[in-house]
């Protein structure tokens, strides 16, 4: 089982016009395969707060790939060892050329549909941005019943 790992800074924009304003730190991880996705909103993006959301998320012998960024240093010492850690360098290319398994294209593309589905939204609040991202979460991971899903929660 492979889990990719990633961080991402989330920007916004009233009426998504003029100057930025201060964004949110979010911490990713997605499953292969399923789509089974987890965000969380942090305060800090470092290597502490990386460690942790991996700790509670993810489950021993899980493969987590990430990309070279000083905070992804330590996963694979994470708990005496129990995660295999496998890196790529985006400065070199974005798929291993060697072993193919090797990428983080599916939390990348996670993180695009993400800020497409917020910006599509009639602008977002910082209170609520938790929120509308656990929604994201949820629709990612029940993709093929949405509906079904939701009637069988209420």
């Amino acid at each position: 089982m492979s889990v990719e790992a990633d961080e991402s800074y989330f920007f916004h924009r009233k009426y998504h016009r003029g100057r930025r304003r201060r964004g949110q730190w979010v911490v990713g991880l997605v499953k292969r395969g399923s789509g089974r996705c987890w965000f969380e909103v942090v305060a800090r993006h470092d290597a502490p707060t990386l460690e942790c959301i991996i700790s509670d998320h993810v489950q021993p012998g899980t493969t987590i790939v990430t990309d070279v960024w000083r905070g992804n240093n330590n996963v694979g010492q994470l708990n005496n060892g129990i995660y295999q850690h496998e890196v790529i360098v985006h400065a070199q290319e974005f798929v291993d050329s060697i072993h193919a398994e090797i990428h983080t294209e599916c939390i990348e593309g996670l993180w695009m549909q993400a800020k497409r589905k917020l910006r599509y939204k009639g602008g977002t609040s910082c209170g609520l941005f938790a929120s509308y991202l656990a929604e994201f979460q949820w629709r990612n991971g029940h993709k093929q019943h949405v509906v079904g899903n939701y009637l069988e929660l209420l």
